[in-house]
């Protein structure tokens, strides 16, 4: 995220509802759900980056009834920095009956809802700082079931990206999972807001 893009962003969102970082920096992201808790946290490789949970947006926003699970499906975490990086968490065994996709397609409907009105005073920043969209799914996997090598390993997964972590598991480096997705010869998203 350039200076100009991430700017507009503090000055559109309440900081209380996103972490951020400038180029280097390590940003910690907290994942509170009823049944885990956990820390994503990366280092910053553009200019700046931040990250939130379009539920606390939602939910500070209060045009919805229902407050922080209001209606319309989101992620669990989204994160802008040298591409956007949606994440949506599922606690299972196997992927087949979850619907994470459908959490990810609505929670890029909110996000373009969100960047929109970012950007909304200044019509040069909707062309400004294209980004690139990768859909990441954390699978939580029980304790024994993963073979070191199976661990954090980036599996492409149709339209998604998929790691497998170990269920306790309670801090999360996506640092090098975000390298080996950007860099990945094939971009399986390539949509890009605004256009």
């Amino acid at each position: 995220m350039n200076d100009q893009y991430y700017q507009a962003f503090t000055r559109a969102i309440v900081s209380q509802l996103f972490v951020s970082g400038s180029r280097a920096q390590r940003v910690i992201q907290e994942i509170n759900e009823e049944n885990y808790q956990f820390k994503l946290e990366f280092r910053v490789k553009s200019a700046h980056a931040v990250a939130f949970r379009l539920e606390d947006v939602k939910a500070q926003a209060k045009y919805l009834n229902g407050g922080k699970r209001a209606a319309g499906k989101d992620n669990d975490c989204t994160i802008i920095d040298n591409g956007i990086f949606q994440i949506e968490v599922k606690e299972t065994k196997r992927m087949g009956n979850t619907k994470a996709s459908k959490q990810l397609i609505g929670g890029e409907r909110w996000l373009k809802h969100l960047l929109y009105l970012v950007a909304s005073e200044d019509e040069t920043l909707k062309t400004q700082d294209p980004q690139q969209i990768y859909n990441l799914i954390i699978q939580r996997v029980g304790r024994g079931t993963l073979s070191r090598t199976q661990s954090r390993q980036v599996i492409r997964d149709g339209d998604n990206y998929r790691i497998r972590i170990g269920k306790n598991e309670r801090r999360i480096d996506l640092t090098r999972v975000k390298n080996e997705i950007t860099q990945g010869s094939s971009v399986v998203n390539d949509r890009r807001f605004f256009s």
